[in-house]
């Protein structure tokens, strides 16, 4: 009866539809993970359904209308795994249509999985930090604005907003945690240490202010806070004692300090020393050959691990008092007599750097990061070492952190969130996530992991056992970066260019390498086109009307190359060598003649006409601006300043008549062959668009009111045309035929991607409100018909 009952409700279309309506989105999502949260049934449909929803906040907050589609872009290929799935998804296919012009054919947007805990957003500006609170599931984060934002991670509740803007907030600020307080280190000169209550939300006191050039971190305790070599105690702010082993140092010192607040480890130039905190006598110090760059100490108290700036040491100090063997070195891990065949160079000796460190919560183990490069687990009992396996060749690994268990270890390669079994080193998930990751931290208490991407204002909250779940996932999504798609509707097909990031630190080897995969469109199905391989850099591309043949403009270093390519076998039909610099390329519709733009010194260009099969030039003109083929393929069309040439493809009789303004685009319309739009411009502002006939070369019409830019898409019977400001002309009588309204596209501005549905009646455009979309504009009814979230830049 259980599973009945969420057959009628939470995965029924009709009831979350209604729901979605009537209250409150974030209500909504708490009850059903009330329903998630009692394990009423083994699968993760709960969790998949929760993440959707807080996905689609943004858009349904201001367009609940638009639940359909965003179940549909982010559920349906579950729907084959699970019923329940399968039944909202149907439902929401069948009713969504009534609501919604535009709905998604396949899964396309981000995944919803089930390790994602929670999303927070807040946030006005970047977040620069990110810490758990020790004794519970309180999240508290910091960004530039200066808000100090505490969040409980179960609930996805805010329970702190805090307003330190007036102390000068800027992109170092770091929070620290001491048992129940809050503390705030700006890192700016002259600024203050807040001491913050997070129960009542208010700042306890301020501790002095913080000396220019001084380097040292500041470190918390449990009941006191070491700053710049000062020791202040939590209660009262108080200074208890000045750490001269800590002033007297002009280089970077670092500390750590015991969990009993009575004494410190410290990591300087040639020595690691063990003091008292209220004493400046060492009690140890053990002379070294280098820099310490990182010192921890274990939660008995009775053991230091410090690391150092060369070969990836790291030694292990035992510092319990009354034991025989204290001040002894327990261990001693050394890059180079693990690995001695990595050899590096003299220049390179700084990648053997111990970046960071950090102990597990067990005590057992402590994670040691070699500048950012490799990462290595020490465990204490065994004295053995374990090496991560590396996600990515060329990327850097940052922010090494231990889940709660000591089981995981977490961090972060650019935008992938990456995860590996503390025991075997191997990897277990690695996640990627929308924007390079800037903070990743781990709950003490709980296997949740937060993490922050930069320039980006909200937190995103995961389950880290579960991560490696989501990975065997059967779901697939497309995740290459994509810059270039060719769509052939005859054949309902797509092909879009796949490259490699640059931004990576071994991106330049994969400059001028490219594949094409080509995707059908119905099934969502890909296979490989073009291998990925070093053709060159694709500059231009071109398809035939019925999709069957595609050509691609490459530039390499012999200048450039057009490939003309049978889409349905594959095969490359012509190859058209040109050693001066292509500027546009061009198939006629029936994919007879191929036009190619050449640039001049001059200020005008060159066309050149060829044969699609051959590499036959069969006609050039020596000044052209650019030009076109008519939807027909019985004419070329092309402008010089302000005249305009027509050139008959069968015998290459030219016809030449003139305009009063400079010619700034030529178009040609759907089915009605003999008709020229013509864009002259006057300014920057002002546009004058003419329908002329090809035949007579006479003007049929003038529109009146028209973008700066132009006309951007025709409906398919060619009567319809719209432009940059929602403006849609009938041209066959040159008359404005309706405009959207501004209060209803809220866009205030020139559009670039605009297009008209084969009939006419909708408007579709590309938007950025409430974030990355997609709006349906219906014509007759002068409504909004969707908005489609697609949280990424549209391409043409």
């Amino acid at each position: 009866r259980v599973e009945e009952m969420w057959k009628e409700t939470v995965f029924n279309y009709s009831w979350i539809n209604a729901k979605v309506k009537a209250k409150a989105l974030p209500e909504m999502i708490s009850d059903i993970s009330l329903c998630k949260n009692a394990n009423l049934t083994p699968n993760n449909k709960f969790g998949l359904l929760t993440s959707a929803l807080k996905m689609a906040c943004d858009t349904l907050h201001k367009f609940p209308r638009s639940l359909g589609p965003e179940l549909i872009a982010r559920l349906k290929n579950y729907t084959s795994s699970c019923s329940d799935m399968n039944q909202l998804i149907t439902g929401a296919e069948r009713q969504a249509s009534t609501e919604c012009a535009l709905l998604p054919l396949f899964q396309c947007f981000v995944t919803p999985v089930e390790a994602l805990v929670c999303s927070l957003e807040g946030h006005c500006k970047t977040i620069t930090d990110l810490t758990f609170n020790s004794e519970s599931n309180t999240l508290y984060s910091i960004s530039e604005d200066g808000h100090i934002g505490g969040w409980d991670v179960q609930s996805s509740e805010r329970t702190l907003d805090l307003d330190i803007s007036h102390v000068g907030v800027g992109k170092h600020a770091e929070l620290l945690m001491a048992k129940s307080l809050l503390i705030c280190e700006l890192y700016a000169e002259k600024s203050p240490l807040l001491i913050i209550d997070p129960n009542d939300g208010v700042i306890k006191f301020t501790i002095g202010e913080r000396q220019h050039g001084f380097i040292h971190d500041t470190i918390a305790g449990n009941s006191v806070v070491i700053r710049e070599g000062h020791v202040y105690n939590l209660s009262d702010g108080k200074l208890v004692h000045t750490l001269k082993c800590l002033t007297s140092q002009k280089e970077y010192v670092t500390v750590a300090i015991a969990n009993d607040d009575h004494r410190i480890v410290v990591g300087a130039k040639k020595f690691v020393g063990y003091y008292a905190l209220d004493s400046d006598k060492p009690i140890l110090k053990i002379p070294c050959e280098t820099i310490a760059s990182k010192v921890l100490i274990s939660q008995s108290d009775k053991v230091a691990a410090v690391g150092f700036t060369i070969s990836c040491l790291v030694k292990l100090i035992n510092i319990k008092q009354g034991d025989g063997s204290f001040g002894s070195v327990l261990y001693t891990f050394n890059y180079e007599e693990y690995f001695p065949n990595q050899v590096f160079n003299q220049g390179e000796r700084y990648l053997q750097e111990v970046s960071e460190m950090i102990l597990s919560p067990d005590g057992q183990k402590v994670a040691a990061n070699m500048k950012y490069c490799y990462v290595f687990v020490l465990h204490f009992t065994t004295k053995s070492v374990v090496m991560l396996d590396k996600p990515f060749e060329d990327k850097h690994i940052k922010c090494i952190n231990f889940s709660s268990d000591s089981l995981y270890v977490v961090a972060y390669s650019e935008n992938s969130l990456c995860t590996w079994d503390a025991k075997t080193g191997h990897i277990v998930s690695t996640k990627e996530l929308s924007g390079h990751i800037a903070n990743v931290t781990c709950a003490p208490t709980s296997n949740t992991v937060a993490t922050v991407a930069k320039d980006n204002h909200d937190i995103t909250v995961w389950d880290v056992s579960r991560l490696g779940e989501s990975e065997k996932s059967p779901v697939v999504v497309y995740r290459n970066p994509v810059d270039t798609v060719l769509v052939s509707t005859q054949r309902n097909m797509a092909f879009i260019k796949t490259y490699r990031r640059l931004d990576t630190c071994k991106g330049y080897h994969y400059i001028d390498h490219f594949g094409l995969d080509v995707w059908e469109l119905s099934g969502f199905t890909h296979q490989t086109f073009l291998p990925f391989g070093h053709h060159g850099r694709m500059r231009y591309h071109s398809m035939s009307a019925d999709g069957s043949i595609m050509a691609i403009c490459n530039e390499n270093v012999n200048g450039f190359c057009i490939y003309n390519l049978d889409v349905k076998s594959g095969v490359l039909m012509s190859t058209i060598h040109i050693s001066a610099t292509v500027s546009g390329l061009q198939l006629s519709p029936n994919a007879k003649h191929t036009l190619v733009t050449i640039a001049t010194q001059e200020k005008h260009n060159q066309l050149r006409l060829y044969k699609t099969d051959s590499e036959e030039l069969i006609h050039e003109t020596l000044k052209a601006d650019y030009g076109i083929f008519t939807s027909d393929s019985q004419y070329i069309v092309w402008s010089h300043h302000r005249s305009i040439i027509v050139c008959a493809l069968d015998d290459l009789k030219t016809t030449k008549f003139n305009v009063m303004a400079k010619i700034s685009k030529l178009q040609t319309c759907p089915q009605l062959h003999d008709l020229l739009v013509v864009t002259e411009k006057y300014n920057a502002n002002h546009s004058h668009v003419s329908l002329r006939s090809l035949s007579t070369a006479k003007t049929n019409n003038y529109l009146r009111t028209v973008a700066p830019s132009g006309l951007l898409g025709f409906s398919k019977n060619g009567t319809y045309a719209v432009d940059g400001f929602l403006g849609v002309f009938n041209l066959r009588n040159g008359t404005l035929a309706c405009r959207c309204d501004d209060d209803l596209t809220n866009t205030g501005r020139e559009l670039g991607l605009v297009a008209l549905t084969d009939a006419g009646c909708h408007v579709i455009w590309a938007d950025r409100e409430p974030v990355h979309c997609i709006k349906a504009f219906h014509m007759k009814s002068r409504t909004i018909t969707a908005v489609v979230s697609t949280h990424s830049e549209v391409y043409p």
